[in-house]
């Protein structure tokens, strides 16, 4: 998903916008009066860390044995902080981290919600506590604080 040549023709850097992209939908909270996405509060540090290891995992610590082009020296697998964070900002500009929530504070079905997908390894397990999490929200949100 490369988008208005916003990153470099080479293996990792397609590689990484691919997983922000996965990532930002699996974890994110899409607005529905905006183009936004939200993330839980968390730093960009943090991410960055699952994206290394998530990378290593999937491609081995070195990456392909031999370069995409010609030029193009090995490196690894995953692209520096720098340019991790440079590529969130320039291609999903649209991405953030909430700051601060404005109910003052948490249910304990939203903390368990989120806790489950923030721990969570399997793809299946992490969508599924985004939907709980949507219809938590969508409908169900914090009933059990209405009486």
């Amino acid at each position: 998903m490369t988008q208005a040549s916003m990153t470099r023709n080479n293996l990792r850097h397609l590689r990484t916008v691919e997983w922000l992209a996965e990532y930002f939908f699996n974890h994110g909270d899409q607005e529905p009066n905006i183009l936004e996405t939200h993330l839980d509060l968390c730093l960009k540090k943090d991410i960055f860390e699952v994206y290394e290891t998530e990378m290593e995992m999937l491609y081995g610590k070195h990456g392909d044995p031999t370069p995409m082009y010609i030029n193009e020296k090995v490196q690894g697998v995953s692209v520096d902080y720098d340019s991790f964070v440079s590529l969130w900002k320039h291609v999903f500009p649209w991405v953030k981290i909430r700051e601060y929530k404005q109910v003052s504070g948490k249910c304990w079905t939203c903390h368990w919600i989120n806790d489950v997908r923030k721990k969570s390894d399997d793809v299946a397990v992490t969508q599924a506590a985004k939907r709980l999490h949507q219809l938590h929200r969508g409908g169900l949100y914090m009933l059990e604080r209405s009486r």
